[in-house]
């Protein structure tokens, strides 16, 4: 545009509702043109979005002219009147682009939006892969509505022959059904909770998973939560019934549209945007549209958007007549078209900015660059559509998107299948897309499609459905055949318009998605195709020698359906994926500590039969702690000689050549030893797992020193060094250590040894020679400690570096006091004194309360003298405690330390899988959360009111109960956190309550008393302090 324009801009504007200065307008313009011919490169709006209510002006004018035409023959008035080219210069003015490059420089006023994430429920299918191949199957997903939907029980009044309830497409998944205990959400709360809410939250946390980012990685986060609604069948059934008398506060809460998105909000634990909006049919496209804003104006960096539309209660076709089916069909585009036909659904979108998702390795869907909205403020009636006003919200989508209009291949319309809709959704596409002007850009026809002519109308999710099917034609690479039995509209004029009924093949970079409220709030999104760079990828199948594969959930049932899920996925999985696979499921899935499992296996068939396997032994799955302590201590078990084999290691020393040469040296054995000892403490701790206890039996207290922060790894060395090279000696036997109840070691001369070795074979003894050099811990050593100790003294001894891990000492037998410093002469005793591993042992089981141990060394033999001495009756634990190898003799060593990975998985010890995976290959690993299944929520009991007051079923109440006040207790989604759920009626019912609160009166009114409350607090934090919880919420119903 040449300089000066934005100026006259503003003097047309200003005359631009006098007919006569019309035609001046256009000549300018058409001059303007004709100047720039030659340099021409683009059809289309190029002004800034500041200018779009100038623009808006010249619509409102053009359409009053046409108001009492043919919608076709005014279709081309406004783009004769706004079109323009683009000055010779070669400048492209207010950040746009030209048909035939991208723009380098896009600000963040118009930065597209990726869609990392998606779920949905919609008639004929409960997840998207299901519905793209219903579209392309041309499948009509009408049916009757469920049996128990419409009952008197649920409120609902008696059907008649004028209700039109069946004639509906509706979900084939229960809407009644919610997962409880998952959310922690009580049930007096869910039946006063509207059903699209609930199933909201569920596909908030699939669309999550889809997007591959674990839930609960949002806590405490901006993200947000914009959500579109319309009907509230479920509020209207609470208030015609009366159900709700006495609980307005709660209906409230449970069903209004805002409360909705404030409730996803709380769930997830987020602190960005949370609203609703609601303009009828548009009202999910407006709740993206906000999303977009957000995310651009860095209000959030996550938006959950979408919302649900479901049909609760019967209708009557005379009350929605003109609008309504009488057939129960969308005939979008038939000549026969008489109305819409209703339709349920439920979808949620995961939204990032593109740059934000790159930088995280999302996989994208696809990119919302463009969106507009303009609202019927000028129509003849409120909420009536018109030509102007859909081509305004076109427009606006397309200036945003920093597109020309010959861009766009492919328009999703909103298509009700209206006789009146239709015909001006057509005339309006035709203006907004530039259909009409004499040389137009546009090289192939404008396609176009309607979903509602497949599942129905979806009403306020219609938008997002066909946004949904605009997405999956992107992935896929084609268009979905249009439904159409009858013969097409006569009024419409389809010149430069194609509508596919077969399969059509589609490479196009554009799309378009509109979305029309009854409430004349008109939306349009512009979508666009993402680049996906070449992938350099080595096959991972080539690479790795095993693979690790976790899974999670919070109760048994939802365990067993996730294993079957895991089982079909992986028998349809193309095994050049498998590494991505595992690793997506290890890091883009929440890891619950109720119920763990985890298999490892060399290919995708070892994994399947391994989880087969375990699923048919294990047929009732069962938690290991189920809400008990879950935070294990893990105690790591060094052990000395005994242990050691071959291994490669250097450290100033060529290990290898010594271990090899067979030269009987002490100290090269021991520096294997505590080579291999340090590097598994380091492979451990890459994988997230660290000891709260360390125990170490003879010089395996060097690495466990290390570990502690009692020793740098440097002064450990040189105490090692130093130690082991002046062992000298030829006195008689000693004690060396008390390794267990059963095992004793003695240290002596090799003829003294073998004398005492067949003493104790000749009494039944059971005896083993020790493959060492040296008679470690016994008077042999005595001419050498003296100048041990000196050495010793010379060196640097830092105060504990790590005071969380307790150090229990073999040489005390009991924990080191954390300002209780092990130098010289503590190393001295170490040297000398017997190993008195038996009290140490004791000390970390009993009075550290060590849980789990895992030996870190080349092979176990610490842990079974461990498991003798906690079964032999010597101490007393709440629980039996657990053992695990990190490395077996005659093992691969990678397997077995998946092996112990996955056992400490399921025992309630946190990995850090993606260090894990990562350090399992050196190919790149990909995100393909999209392959992976979602997690399996247990909805087998229904939440509905009652119009007859009615406890809910005693199961929920009394499983898990822990307290005659708090009464049950489940876990809330933020862990560590659990809800305590009770009823007044149980409270008065139960003996142990009932009776002092029935007299504790005012007048006829039950006060609960102060006593009460103190009673509950305190039994709160006492089993708070039992199960090492931080945080707990109690819900008092």
């Amino acid at each position: 545009m040449m300089n000066g324009t934005k100026e006259r801009t503003s003097i047309w504007v200003g005359a631009i509702r006098k007919v006569q200065e019309i035609p001046w307008l256009v000549e300018t313009y058409r001059k303007e043109e004709t100047a720039h011919n030659n340099s021409a490169v683009f059809v289309g709006p190029a002004i800034s979005l500041q200018e779009c209510t100038k623009l808006e002006m010249i619509f409102d004018f053009v359409v009053t002219m046409g108001e009492d035409e043919n919608p076709q023959d005014c279709s081309f008035r406004l783009w004769d009147t706004v079109t323009f080219r683009i000055a010779h210069d070669g400048e492209v003015p207010n950040g746009m682009t030209t048909s035939d490059e991208e723009s380098t420089d896009q600000t963040s006023e118009n930065e597209p939006i990726a869609i990392i994430g998606m779920a949905c429920r919609l008639p004929g299918s409960n997840d998207y892969h299901t519905f793209w191949n219903n579209l392309v199957g041309g499948v009509d997903s009408i049916g009757e509505a469920p049996k128990d939907r419409f009952q008197p029980e649920r409120g609902c009044v008696k059907m008649t022959s004028e209700h039109l309830s069946t004639e509906a497409r509706y979900l084939s998944c229960p809407v009644d059904t919610f997962d409880a205990k998952f959310w922690g959400i009580s049930p007096l709360e869910l039946e006063y909770t509207d059903p699209q809410a609930r199933m909201v939250l569920q596909l908030a946390w699939e669309a999550l998973e889809d997007a591959g980012i674990p839930p609960s990685t949002i806590h405490g986060t901006d993200a947000s939560v914009l959500l579109g609604f319309w009907r509230e069948d479920y509020n209207d059934l609470l208030v015609q019934t009366g159900s709700s008398a006495g609980n307005e506060l709660r209906r409230y809460l449970g069903c209004s549209m805002g409360t909705a998105a404030a409730r996803v909000a709380h769930a997830f634990g987020t602190t960005g945007p949370a609203l609703s909006t609601e303009t009828g049919c548009s009202s999910r496209v407006c709740s993206i549209g906000a999303a977009m804003a957000a995310l651009r104006n860095n209000k959030t960096g996550l938006a959950l958007a979408g919302g649900a539309n479901l049909i609760l209660k019967p209708f009557l076709y005379k009350e929605f007549q003109g609008v309504l089916s009488p057939s129960g069909r969308s005939k979008v585009f038939h000549s026969d078209a008489d109305g819409s036909a209703r339709a349920e659904g439920v979808i949620m979108y995961a939204l990032k900015r593109e740059a934000d998702a790159r930088r995280d390795g999302d996989h994208i869907y696809a990119l919302l660059s463009g969106y507009g909205t303009s609202q019927e403020g000028l129509s003849r009636s409120a909420g009536t559509l018109t030509i102007d006003g859909e081509a305004r919200a076109i427009t606006l989508a397309l200036m945003d998107a920093c597109v020309s209009p010959s861009d766009i291949d492919w328009l999703e319309m909103h298509g009700t299948g209206t006789k009146v809709g239709d015909p001006i959704e057509v005339a309006a596409t035709r203006v907004a897309y530039g259909l009409d002007i004499k040389k137009s850009e546009r090289r192939r026809p404008l396609i176009i499609t309607s979903v509602k002519a497949n599942i129905g109308h979806t009403e306020s999710v219609s938008g997002a459905a066909g946004l949904l099917k605009v997405v999956l034609g992107m992935k896929y690479g084609a268009i979905p055949p249009q439904r159409l039995n009858g013969t097409l509209n006569p009024k419409f004029n389809l010149e430069g318009i194609q509508i596919p009924l077969q399969l059509l093949p589609w490479k196009g970079k554009y799309a378009g998605v509109s979305s029309f409220g009854i409430t004349g709030t008109n939306s349009h999104l512009i979508v666009q195709r993402v680049s996906i760079p070449r992938n350099n990828k080595i096959p991972q199948s080539d690479t790795l020698s095993a693979y690790i594969l976790p899974l999670a959930a919070k109760c048994a049932s939802s365990m067993a359906e996730l294993k079957k899920r895991h089982v079909f996925a992986l028998q349809n999985l193309d095994d050049r994926q498998l590494a991505d696979y595992c690793y997506t499921s290890a890091v883009c899935r929440d890891h619950f500590k109720e119920y763990r499992y985890a298999v490892v296996g060399r290919n995708k068939m070892e994994l399947i039969q391994a989880i087969l396997s375990d699923h048919a032994q294990e047929p009732q799955l069962k938690p290991h702690k189920p809400y008990e302590n879950s935070n294990s201590k893990v105690c790591f078990v060094f052990p000395g000689q005994g242990c050691q084999y071959a291994v490669e290691k250097n450290y100033g020393i060529n290990l290898k050549s010594k271990i090899f040469e067979g030269t009987g040296t002490s100290i090269y054995s021991q520096l294997c030893i505590f080579a291999v000892e340090y590097c598994i403490i380091k492979v451990w701790g890459a994988w997230g797992i660290f000891p709260s206890i360390v125990l170490g039996h003879s010089f395996g207290e060097f690495a466990a020193s290390v570990v502690a922060g009692t020793l740098s790894l440097p002064t450990a060395l040189e105490l090692l060094v130093a130690s082991r090279t002046k062992m000298v000696g030829t006195h008689d036997e000693d004690i060396a250590a008390l390794s267990s109840c059963e095992q004793t070691v003695i240290s002596s001369k090799p003829d003294t040894i073998s004398k005492f070795s067949m003493f104790c074979t000749k009494f039944g003894i059971k005896n083993t020679a020790l493959h060492v050099t040296h008679a470690f811990h016994s008077r042999a050593l005595e001419l050498v400690l003296n100048q041990f100790e000196s050495e010793a003294a010379q060196l640097n001894y830092p105060s504990r570096k790590f005071k969380s891990v307790a150090y229990v000492s073999s040489v005390y037998g009991r924990v080191v006091d954390h300002d209780e410093k092990l130098e010289a002469n503590y190393w001295r005793k170490h040297m000398r004194q017997r190993v008195e591993f038996i009290r140490a042992a004791k000390a970390a089981l009993q009075e550290q309360n060590g849980q789990i141990f895992l030996e870190v060394g080349p092979h176990p033999v610490l842990c079974p003298l461990v498991s003798k001495i906690a079964a032999s009756g010597i101490i007393t634990a709440t629980e039996k405690p657990l053992f695990f190898p990190s490395l077996r003799k005659g093992t691969e060593d990678m397997l077995t330390m998946l092996d112990t990975a996955t056992l400490l998985c399921t025992e309630g010890v946190d990995l850090d899988w993606s260090t894990l995976w990562k350090s399992l290959t050196l190919a790149p690993l990909c995100k393909v959360p999209s392959l992976v299944p979602l997690y399996a929520f247990t909805s087998n009991e229904s939440f509905w009111f009652s119009t007859i007051p009615s406890e809910k079923p005693a199961s929920f109440y009394e499983e898990q109960e822990v307290h005659p006040l708090l009464g049950s207790c489940f876990p809330t989604m933020v862990e560590g956190s659990y809800a305590f759920v009770n009823s007044t009626r149980r409270l008065l019912a139960n003996p142990l309550s009932g009776d002092w609160l029935q007299d504790h009166r005012l007048g006829s009114h039950i006060i609960f008393p102060a006593a009460g409350y103190a009673e509950m607090v305190f039994a709160a934090v006492d089993i708070i302090k039992r199960r090492s919880n931080e945080n707990c919420a109690t819900i008092w119903n």
